[in-house]
């Protein structure tokens, strides 16, 4: 898709790559992160199934959206499974919504890869929040920085991670 992708995304998504066959990506349709994470993953696991939780009404990546939608339209065109969720209560319950889709799949495909600015929490932080949300569903996380500090994993490290 020519996305450029930042090397936090690449990175995680080339150790999740190396460690698990993705039947299932989900990403939350905001601009930068999620929308270069979906087109990641629509080119690193063209058989997965691809859901996109946006908040509907509310500030997010509408051109994302779009081609998503687009591409549920016409499966066989996009040789994609492609499946277009609409949030109407805000960036949380996206967010949330985003974790009941993770938590349908068996615990064992069960994984959050957290993309923050930096490695240190922040309270007031959509991704931290989910993060945190996350973690009381225990959903394994693997936190990797934006800023280029280390990659950690909260929890138990999915098997086969290298």
């Amino acid at each position: 898709m020519g996305v450029s992708t930042p090397a936090s995304i690449a990175a995680a998504c080339i150790r999740l790559h190396k460690c698990r066959r993705v039947v299932q990506f989900v990403t939350g349709a905001a601009h930068g992160v999620d929308s270069e994470a979906f087109a990641w993953g629509l080119e690193e696991w063209p058989s997965a199934e691809h859901v996109v939780v946006y908040p509907s009404g509310l500030e997010h990546n509408e051109a994302v959206t779009q081609l998503a939608t687009d591409m549920a339209a016409d499966p066989l065109g996009s040789q994609r499974s492609v499946r277009v969720v609409a949030c109407t209560d805000g960036y949380v319950a996206r967010d949330d919504m985003m974790l009941d889709v993770i938590c349908a799949a068996p615990a064992q495909d069960r994984l959050l890869l957290a993309f923050p600015q930096t490695g240190i929490e922040r309270l007031r932080s959509g991704t931290w929040t989910t993060v945190r949300h996350a973690r009381k569903r225990d959903i394994p996380v693997y936190v990797s920085p934006q800023n280029g500090a280390p990659a950690y994993w909260l929890g138990e490290p999915v098997e086969g991670w290298r």
